[in-house]
């Protein structure tokens, strides 16, 4: 069983900024719905109260009402509680109220308390009268509810929030992202693994059997001659050729081997071996720039995966 370590990013990936994206996603699609869902409360032409009784010049509490806005009524405490209710237009429409007379709560204004009648929501849009039984001169108070305009107040206010928090989300990636390290853990062995490594090992066996000399295998493949040099100095001399000839350019060449191919750097004598299950389009340019990835992450991290000796075509111990 063979443990290899392996560099593995820290840093955030790219998605990450997604969040900042969904999030004002989210935010303008449920300011859609509140809006799409209070679109009477915006159209409302007027919030202001309309009086009955005495201060007004008929009696009745008149105002411009808006269709499907909700209104309140409240009577002037001491006065008889009105039982129905009708909206009277400018045109002599009549048009009854169903009034909802739970969970009110009086009001106090100038000094005058007003209980609570109940709520109504306008059939129309018309200039009107409320004119209730059993007094249609009672002193009423009436005025549209104000709190139908608080989830789109709540959705209005929360947009610099939101913008902000997603400006903070995206520079705390960005920064992340600029700042993340690769460190190092350590891969343990796997059944896949072995059968991964014991192929390249069986691969560079075979390459190296016949020669003079020994070669260092790395762990991505990348196959180092040594010379006549065993052990420790074996390792140090390819590791330091390894490191030389991390970019080859255009000075390489592909051949066929068994179970794959090489990719061969003439001037320094390295070979990388590529896998057949490496690549999907077998073609020269292909494995060659498989190979000269390889090439560059075995020099970015040298890890001795095997030392051949081609003399006597044995694997050595593996160099830890």
């Amino acid at each position: 069983m063979v443990d290899f370590r392996y560099q593995r990013p820290i840093r955030p990936p790219r998605r990450v900024y997604r969040r900042a994206v969904i999030l004002v996603a989210g935010y303008a699609l449920v300011s859609v719905l509140v809006v799409l869902t209070h679109l009477s409360a915006l159209t409302t032409p007027d919030f202001d109260p309309a009086y009955g009784g005495d201060r007004s010049a008929d009696g009745r509490p008149t105002l411009q009402v808006g269709r499907d806005v909700r209104y309140r009524i409240h009577v002037r405490e001491g006065a008889a509680s009105p039982r129905d209710c009708v909206l009277v237009t400018k045109t002599g429409a009549v048009h009854p109220l169903s009034l909802d007379r739970s969970d009110g709560s009086p009001v106090e204004e100038d000094g005058v308390r007003y209980r609570w009648v109940g709520s109504f929501r306008s059939p129309v849009d018309a200039w009107a009268a409320v004119q209730c039984t059993p007094d249609a001169r009672a002193p009423l108070r009436v005025e549209a509810d104000p709190s139908e305009l608080l989830p789109i107040g709540l959705a209005f206010f929360a947009a610099p929030l939101v913008l902000l928090l997603a400006a903070v989300m995206t520079l705390v990636t960005w920064v992340r992202r600029r700042r993340g390290k690769r460190l190092a853990f350590v891969r343990p062995a796997t059944p896949e693994l072995d059968a991964e490594i014991a192929k390249r090992v069986a691969m560079a066996d075979r390459l190296v059997g016949g020669t003079a000399q020994t070669f260092v295998l790395f762990r991505h493949g990348t196959l180092v001659p040594a010379g006549t040099r065993t052990g420790h100095d074996a390792v140090v001399h390819a590791t330091e050729l390894l490191r030389r000839s991390a970019d080859p350019g255009d000075g390489w060449r592909v051949a066929a081997v068994d179970d794959g191919w090489t990719v061969a750097c003439p001037e320094s004598g390295l070979r990388v071996l590529v896998g057949d299950d490496e690549t999907r389009r077998p073609d020269t340019q292909e494995i060659g720039r498989i190979g000269r990835a390889k090439l560059r992450m075995d020099a970015r991290r040298p890890m001795v995966l095997h030392l051949a000796d081609g003399r006597t075509q044995t694997p050595a111990a593996v160099a830890r």
